[in-house]
């Protein structure tokens, strides 16, 4: 883990809060419509389920985060002073030829920074497949499809950023 998360990690009180605080700055800028854009991914019911993170946070709570609201999403992770965006689907058989990381023997844990999943999935813009559950394998064969639909948004800009 970086120096940076180990802080964070011994005080988890700040974690805490500077996700609440990006919580807050989001659900403004959702009310001015500025991330309408940048969200595809819908449940069954019609519902655009959102997810936030932070990107120093171990990979693992984004997953856990996902999988608690059925395995599909809209993500929105603050890196620094940006927003990227990332479409994560529960899809056991993805249909785009996206990068297979899913096989639960392969992953030490699920502490690697958010950040580093991040600069992975912008070397493969067809996705990523991770298993549902790190660091402990999951009990089916279900994996997460993340994938970034989204170039970085600058936290502070309100144009809409147009998906590629």
């Amino acid at each position: 883990m970086s120096k940076s998360l180990n802080e964070l990690w011994k005080n988890p009180c700040d974690l805490h809060r500077k996700l609440k605080e990006f919580e807050a700055s989001f659900d403004d800028e959702m009310l001015d419509g500025r991330f309408d854009k940048l969200m595809p991914v819908e449940d069954k019911y019609g519902n655009k389920p959102i997810v936030l993170a932070l990107s120093e946070e171990p990979l693992h709570l984004l997953v856990d985060r996902v999988r608690a609201v059925g395995g599909n999403a809209n993500v929105f992770v603050r890196e620094g002073n940006h927003i990227i965006s990332i479409s994560a689907k529960d899809d056991s058989n993805p249909s785009v030829a996206s990068e297979n990381w899913a096989d639960e023997n392969d992953w030490e844990s699920g502490s690697s920074p958010i950040s580093l999943f991040i600069h992975a999935l912008k070397q493969h813009p067809n996705g990523i497949q991770i298993p549902s559950t790190l660091p402990a394998p999951a009990s089916d064969s279900a994996t997460t499809l993340l994938r970034s639909i989204g170039e970085e948004t600058p936290a502070s800009s309100t144009r809409d950023k147009e998906l590629v």
